[in-house]
């Protein structure tokens, strides 16, 4: 999808070759271009959206780590 982007036009693949990419994507099946690029997406968000969560957990994580050890570095008042 990337060379779609290039700067030489001699560099982009032609369109046969997009349409034939998007036959192997979708298994050999008639399917639109337009409601791949939304299943694609999704599922890019879906993921996303998961890493997000993940990171966010390990981010907590961390928080508590480091809170914990400044508790015990720092003096009580």
């Amino acid at each position: 999808m990337r060379q779609c982007w290039a700067e030489q036009a001699d560099m982009r693949p032609d369109f046969n070759s997009v349409h034939d990419l998007f036959k192997k994507l979708n298994h050999g099946r008639k399917v639109n271009f337009v409601d791949t690029m939304f299943q694609m997406l999704e599922k890019y968000s879906n993921n996303l959206e998961e890493l997000i969560r993940e990171r966010t957990e390990q981010l907590d994580m961390e928080k508590k780590k480091t809170e914990q050890l400044l508790n015990r570095m720092l003096p009580r008042w």
